[in-house]
């Protein structure tokens, strides 16, 4: 018997903690930068939907350094992903990262994973894979 209310209790816990969670508001919205100094820039556009910017701080191709490029992204909770071409600067990739909005000690992180793709390319090198966290520089 008191076994049966110690498991009720613990159950009634977990589903208030779940529901607290769900009522937590995610703003993806600002500024983000990187281990590397790379900057994401995320701004709404529509339900669940980001336009913004990315700009490299590192790369082959030496003209995109610090040159933003656009970027289109979709949410869904503390999920995101994301896409973007650096053909505006001169380079022959294209991105795609997907990650998660955390929080450690406080602090908003988003946890990244990247795939980089070289144009008209089909071998080992033609693929880079990344794992990158930005850090909230600025919300606006």
């Amino acid at each position: 018997m008191c076994r049966n209310k110690v498991l009720s209790v613990l159950l009634a816990l977990l589903a208030l903690s779940s529901m607290s969670w769900a009522t937590d508001t995610v703003s993806f919205t600002g500024i983000w930068k990187n281990q590397r100094g790379s900057v994401l820039k995320l701004i709404p556009d529509g339900a669940n939907e980001f336009k913004g910017t990315f700009t490299t701080a590192v790369g082959k191709t030496k003209t995109c350094i610090n040159h933003p490029v656009p970027l289109r992204a979709a949410v869904n909770g503390n999920a995101i992903a994301l896409s973007l071409t650096m053909e505006p600067c001169g380079s022959p990739v294209v991105i795609a990262m997907t990650g998660a909005l955390r929080k450690e000690d406080g602090k908003e992180q988003l946890v990244m994973q990247g795939t980089t793709q070289y144009s008209g390319e089909d071998h080992w090198g033609s693929r880079i894979q990344t794992a990158d966290f930005y850090q909230r520089f600025t919300e606006e």
